[in-house]
């Protein structure tokens, strides 16, 4: 289960966040403090599981 929330989770990411940039880059999107925090939450997300597999892996 955690497997796919991640990897849903990555994908979504992968699409949405560079299109708001570009967007944010052309003047059609305003960073909101809402949508500043998702993104810090997301990116925090995958440095602390990327932390852990790393760990894990030496571990084995």
């Amino acid at each position: 289960m955690t497997g796919w929330t991640l990897t849903l989770l990555g994908l979504g990411s992968a699409g949405v966040f560079p299109a708001l940039t570009a967007a944010w880059g052309l003047g059609l999107f305003e960073w909101q403090p809402w949508s500043v925090a998702i993104a810090l939450f997301v990116a925090g997300l995958y440095l602390t599981y990327s932390a852990f597999a790393i760990v894990i892996g030496r571990q084995r």
